[in-house]
């Protein structure tokens, strides 16, 4: 009996942690070609147009940066504060070289704040949680700072 109580309440805790999960967003990786699918399609070079059906930071960053490993860990919180109503993308800089250029990316970690109908706001730099909140109530959904 206690062995089965046991099970169930493992199985109970299990459950729980998955339908969090599934509300809590990830970080996502993209690849040059999904960017241009997703985000904006730099090979077209056209004038920016955003693809996506909520706000977005994209992360530009190096898997060598000590200062990108450090930005990492804050994205995903903030992805997990903030799950409905932003994602946010990471994209290799070393493997997208020729978007890195397109969108004047010169420093990792580099971060594009991309609003829904607005041109993007570049920011470089491991930003600490503070203003990567503010960046996200300010700029993506334009709440006014107290």
């Amino acid at each position: 009996m206690a062995k089965r109580r046991s099970l169930l309440i493992l199985l109970i805790g299990m459950l729980s942690l998955c339908a969090l999960g599934v509300q809590a967003q990830e970080v996502v990786e993209l690849t040059p070609n999904e960017f241009a699918e997703k985000v904006y399609d730099f090979r077209a070079g056209g004038p920016w147009k955003y693809l996506g059906e909520k706000p977005a930071i994209v992360d530009f960053y190096t898997p060598w940066c000590i200062h990108c490993k450090t930005l990492k860990p804050r994205l995903k919180r903030l992805a997990k504060e903030y799950p409905e109503q932003i994602i946010i993308y990471t994209i290799n800089g070393e493997d997208a070289p020729n978007l890195a250029r397109r969108l004047g990316i010169q420093a990792y970690p580099s971060l594009l704040f991309i609003p829904m109908r607005e041109i993007p706001t570049l920011s470089v730099g491991a930003l600490p949680m503070k203003d990567l909140r503010e960046g996200v109530e300010n700029i993506l959904l334009k709440k006014e700072s107290k």
